[in-house]
Protein backbone atom coordinates (compact mmCIF):
# COMPACT_ATOMS: atom_id res chain seq x y z
CA UNK A 1 0.00 0.00 0.00
CA UNK A 2 1.35 3.44 -0.90
CA UNK A 3 1.64 5.97 1.90
CA UNK A 4 -0.50 9.05 1.48
CA UNK A 5 1.38 12.33 1.29
CA UNK A 6 1.24 14.55 4.35
CA UNK A 7 -0.71 17.77 4.42
CA UNK A 8 0.52 20.41 1.97
CA UNK A 9 2.98 22.90 3.35
CA UNK A 10 1.44 26.28 4.13
CA UNK A 11 1.87 28.90 1.43
CA UNK A 12 4.54 31.43 2.37
CA UNK A 13 4.82 34.87 0.71
CA UNK A 14 7.98 37.00 0.44
CA UNK A 15 8.60 40.31 -1.36
CA UNK A 16 10.44 40.31 -4.69
CA UNK A 17 13.72 42.27 -4.48
CA UNK A 18 13.73 45.35 -6.74
CA UNK A 19 9.92 45.05 -7.02
CA UNK A 20 8.68 45.80 -3.47
CA UNK A 21 5.04 46.10 -4.56
CA UNK A 22 5.06 42.39 -5.51
CA UNK A 23 5.27 39.17 -3.50
CA UNK A 24 5.93 35.60 -4.66
CA UNK A 25 4.81 32.47 -2.84
CA UNK A 26 6.20 29.00 -2.26
CA UNK A 27 3.31 27.79 -4.46
CA UNK A 28 4.67 29.80 -7.41
CA UNK A 29 2.03 32.51 -7.30
CA UNK A 30 2.81 36.22 -7.74
CA UNK A 31 0.66 38.99 -6.30
CA UNK A 32 0.51 42.75 -6.10
CA UNK A 33 -1.38 43.69 -2.95
CA UNK A 34 -4.31 41.26 -2.88
CA UNK A 35 -4.42 40.71 -6.67
CA UNK A 36 -2.90 37.45 -7.92
CA UNK A 37 -1.21 37.85 -11.32
CA UNK A 38 -2.05 35.40 -14.08
CA UNK A 39 1.11 34.00 -15.65
CA UNK A 40 1.33 33.77 -19.43
CA UNK A 41 3.18 31.22 -21.59
CA UNK A 42 6.66 32.33 -22.58
CA UNK A 43 7.63 29.55 -24.98
CA UNK A 44 9.15 26.13 -24.32
CA UNK A 45 6.54 25.60 -21.58
CA UNK A 46 7.80 28.30 -19.20
CA UNK A 47 5.46 30.77 -17.49
CA UNK A 48 6.08 34.51 -17.05
CA UNK A 49 4.48 37.48 -15.31
CA UNK A 50 4.83 41.17 -16.04
CA UNK A 51 5.96 43.33 -13.12
CA UNK A 52 5.45 47.08 -13.44
CA UNK A 53 5.94 50.05 -11.14
CA UNK A 54 6.56 53.75 -11.71
CA UNK A 55 6.58 53.52 -15.51
CA UNK A 56 9.01 50.59 -15.59
CA UNK A 57 8.00 47.06 -16.45
CA UNK A 58 9.74 43.72 -16.74
CA UNK A 59 8.68 40.25 -17.85
CA UNK A 60 10.04 37.65 -15.43
CA UNK A 61 10.02 33.86 -15.38
CA UNK A 62 7.94 32.73 -12.42
CA UNK A 63 10.18 29.76 -11.54
CA UNK A 64 13.20 32.08 -11.36
CA UNK A 65 11.32 34.51 -9.10
CA UNK A 66 10.42 31.67 -6.73
CA UNK A 67 14.01 30.38 -6.66
CA UNK A 68 15.62 33.83 -6.29
CA UNK A 69 13.31 34.85 -3.44
CA UNK A 70 13.43 31.57 -1.48
CA UNK A 71 16.82 30.06 -2.47
CA UNK A 72 18.91 33.09 -3.47
CA UNK A 73 20.41 34.10 -6.80
CA UNK A 74 21.50 31.41 -9.24
CA UNK A 75 25.03 30.13 -8.65
CA UNK A 76 27.37 30.56 -11.63
CA UNK A 77 26.59 28.12 -14.43
CA UNK A 78 23.24 27.07 -12.96
CA UNK A 79 19.68 27.53 -14.20
CA UNK A 80 16.26 26.98 -12.70
CA UNK A 81 15.21 23.35 -13.10
CA UNK A 82 12.01 21.42 -12.45
CA UNK A 83 12.50 18.15 -10.55
CA UNK A 84 9.47 16.57 -12.22
CA UNK A 85 10.25 18.08 -15.66
CA UNK A 86 6.89 19.93 -15.65
CA UNK A 87 7.60 23.61 -16.36
CA UNK A 88 4.18 24.65 -15.08
CA UNK A 89 4.72 23.08 -11.63
CA UNK A 90 6.04 26.20 -9.91
CA UNK A 91 5.92 24.93 -6.31
CA UNK A 92 9.18 25.65 -4.46
CA UNK A 93 9.68 21.97 -3.53
CA UNK A 94 9.79 21.17 -7.29
CA UNK A 95 12.41 23.81 -8.14
CA UNK A 96 16.22 23.72 -7.83
CA UNK A 97 19.24 25.52 -9.25
CA UNK A 98 20.94 22.92 -11.46
CA UNK A 99 23.41 22.67 -14.35
CA UNK A 100 21.92 23.14 -17.84
CA UNK A 101 20.22 20.00 -19.08
CA UNK A 102 19.43 18.57 -15.64
CA UNK A 103 15.83 17.63 -14.86
CA UNK A 104 14.60 18.33 -18.40
CA UNK A 105 15.93 21.88 -18.56
CA UNK A 106 17.37 23.41 -21.67
CA UNK A 107 20.01 21.24 -23.17
CA UNK A 108 23.43 22.67 -23.92
CA UNK A 109 24.13 23.05 -27.63
CA UNK A 110 26.53 20.56 -29.17
CA UNK A 111 29.98 21.98 -29.91
CA UNK A 112 30.52 22.97 -33.54
CA UNK A 113 33.20 20.29 -33.97
CA UNK A 114 30.71 17.58 -32.93
CA UNK A 115 27.98 18.98 -35.19
CA UNK A 116 30.41 18.95 -38.12
CA UNK A 117 31.51 15.39 -37.30
CA UNK A 118 27.84 14.33 -37.31
CA UNK A 119 27.22 15.99 -40.69
CA UNK A 120 30.33 14.43 -42.19
CA UNK A 121 29.52 10.95 -40.86
CA UNK A 122 25.95 11.15 -42.20
CA UNK A 123 27.26 12.41 -45.55
CA UNK A 124 29.40 9.27 -45.69
CA UNK A 125 26.18 7.27 -45.43
CA UNK A 126 26.61 6.01 -41.86
CA UNK A 127 23.36 5.23 -40.03
CA UNK A 128 21.87 7.48 -37.35
CA UNK A 129 22.36 4.76 -34.72
CA UNK A 130 26.01 4.14 -35.70
CA UNK A 131 26.86 7.86 -35.63
CA UNK A 132 25.11 8.30 -32.27
CA UNK A 133 27.14 5.46 -30.74
CA UNK A 134 30.44 6.51 -32.32
CA UNK A 135 30.14 10.16 -31.25
CA UNK A 136 28.36 9.50 -27.93
CA UNK A 137 25.38 11.73 -28.76
CA UNK A 138 21.64 11.11 -28.92
CA UNK A 139 19.98 9.84 -32.08
CA UNK A 140 17.83 12.98 -32.12
CA UNK A 141 21.00 15.11 -32.21
CA UNK A 142 22.25 13.08 -35.16
CA UNK A 143 18.95 13.56 -36.99
CA UNK A 144 18.98 17.27 -36.17
CA UNK A 145 22.55 17.99 -37.25
CA UNK A 146 23.14 15.27 -39.84
CA UNK A 147 20.60 16.03 -42.52
CA UNK A 148 19.58 18.77 -44.87
CA UNK A 149 18.78 22.02 -43.17
CA UNK A 150 16.69 25.07 -43.78
CA UNK A 151 18.46 28.21 -42.78
CA UNK A 152 22.20 28.82 -42.89
CA UNK A 153 23.89 26.69 -45.55
CA UNK A 154 25.93 23.75 -44.36
CA UNK A 155 29.49 23.43 -45.54
CA UNK A 156 30.73 20.34 -47.28
CA UNK A 157 34.00 18.92 -46.06
CA UNK A 158 36.72 19.66 -48.64
CA UNK A 159 37.51 15.96 -48.82
CA UNK A 160 34.07 15.36 -50.42
CA UNK A 161 34.31 17.99 -53.18
CA UNK A 162 36.08 15.63 -55.60
CA UNK A 163 33.48 12.89 -55.01
CA UNK A 164 30.67 15.39 -55.53
CA UNK A 165 32.14 16.63 -58.81
CA UNK A 166 32.55 13.00 -59.96
CA UNK A 167 28.89 12.31 -59.12
CA UNK A 168 27.83 15.39 -61.10
CA UNK A 169 29.86 14.20 -64.12
CA UNK A 170 28.22 10.77 -63.76
CA UNK A 171 24.83 12.46 -64.26
CA UNK A 172 23.44 12.11 -60.74
CA UNK A 173 20.95 14.89 -59.97
CA UNK A 174 22.03 17.79 -57.78
CA UNK A 175 19.11 17.06 -55.46
CA UNK A 176 20.19 13.43 -54.99
CA UNK A 177 23.81 14.41 -54.37
CA UNK A 178 22.66 17.04 -51.87
CA UNK A 179 20.53 14.45 -50.05
CA UNK A 180 23.52 12.11 -49.80
CA UNK A 181 25.75 14.80 -48.33
CA UNK A 182 23.15 16.52 -46.16
CA UNK A 183 23.14 19.82 -48.06
CA UNK A 184 20.87 21.59 -50.51
CA UNK A 185 20.96 21.23 -54.29
CA UNK A 186 22.00 24.89 -54.37
CA UNK A 187 25.14 24.08 -52.37
CA UNK A 188 25.94 21.27 -54.81
CA UNK A 189 25.42 23.69 -57.73
CA UNK A 190 27.89 26.10 -56.13
CA UNK A 191 30.44 23.28 -55.87
CA UNK A 192 29.76 22.39 -59.54
CA UNK A 193 30.28 26.01 -60.58
CA UNK A 194 33.48 26.52 -58.55
CA UNK A 195 36.64 25.94 -60.58
CA UNK A 196 38.83 23.11 -59.30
Amino acid sequence: MTALPGPPLPEEWNPIPDWPAYDVSTYGRVRRGVSILTPFPAGQGYLMVTLSDGGQSSNRYVHRLVLEVFRGLAPAGMEGAFLDGNRTNLVLSNLVWAPPGAYGGTKPKLPLSVRRAIAEARAQGRSVARVAVDLNVSASSVRRWGGPTKGPARKVAPSFVGDIKSAIKAGISLREIGRRYGVSATTIARIRDTPS
